[in-house]
């Protein structure tokens, strides 16, 4: 009785290229997922930034929303909206995709 061998060369080598592949996928979304996060940080500092500017402008009597939009751009952020009331300055940005929003304005004086 002859017995059939199965050649099994080049099994190691499938095997290796499929923990490669397996590994590159796992690292792409790893890295999607840093890039999400990051920008969604950038996004916060640079919407919060803007309304601190606009609404300190506003406090000294100028225009609110031009100050902020310079503040975006100087963090390569795009302004979404940005409303000026009462001294109070709110901004939508959005760098990477990722939206943050913000509000900043004078400290009301309660009386005691």
């Amino acid at each position: 009785m002859k017995s059939k061998v199965i050649d099994e060369q080049g099994n190691a080598t499938i095997l290796a290229a499929g923990i490669a592949a397996a590994l590159a996928l796992v690292l792409g979304v790893l890295l999607l997922a840093a890039s999400a996060v990051i920008h969604t940080h950038q996004a916060q500092v640079a919407a919060d930034m803007a309304a601190v500017a606009g609404a300190y402008a506003e406090a000294e009597g100028r225009f609110g929303c031009p100050v902020a939009t310079q503040v975006l751009e100087a963090n390569q952020a795009q302004m979404l909206t940005c409303d000026s009331e009462g001294g109070d300055v709110q901004i939508q940005a959005n760098i990477g995709g990722q939206v943050a929003a913000a509000r900043a304005g004078q400290i009301q004086e309660t009386a005691s």
